[in-house]
């Protein structure tokens, strides 16, 4: 077992990603397969694309051509890092599975 590993993560609230790093350790998984409360705290990552409006991108999402542009390279970011994990850490999810580089 990892003592830590980062998992990265996506939520879709209708149109509006928003990209996650979250930190997991083997202290805080040994918690919640106990069921139980750490004490230590779990700082996650939040990260919202970087939009020319970012004040509407709750609102607007991937509606306006640029907030599509700036996201898609975000998502291209996101694909780099996780195909990174999977060739790092050997991870595959079944037989046809083919992990390329980016």
């Amino acid at each position: 077992m990892l003592d830590s590993q980062i998992i990265p993560g996506i939520t879709m609230v209708g149109v509006v990603p928003t990209f996650y790093r979250i930190p997991v350790t083997a202290e805080l998984v040994r918690y919640v397969q106990a069921g139980t409360h750490s004490l230590e705290k779990t700082t996650v990552h939040r990260c919202i694309p970087p939009v020319p409006n970012p004040l509407s991108y709750l609102d607007e999402g991937l509606v306006p051509l640029a907030n599509r542009v700036t996201v898609m390279q975000c998502f291209e970011a996101f694909k780099t890092f996780v195909v990174s994990l999977f060739t790092v850490y050997g991870f595959t999810c079944c037989n046809q599975c083919v992990v390329q580089g980016a």
